[in-house]
């Protein structure tokens, strides 16, 4: 369990950084928040 959140936590942060860059800022926090209640 504890390995499954770190993952996502890394996701996490990755995502975050990565999406704005992509020009996406709205959607990041959003696929974030999703990510975190699917895993």
């Amino acid at each position: 369990m504890k390995e499954q959140l770190k993952i996502t936590l890394t996701f996490g942060i990755i995502l975050t950084i990565l999406f704005p860059v992509l020009g996406l800022e709205g959607s990041s926090l959003d696929y974030w928040a999703e990510s975190i209640l699917l895993a």
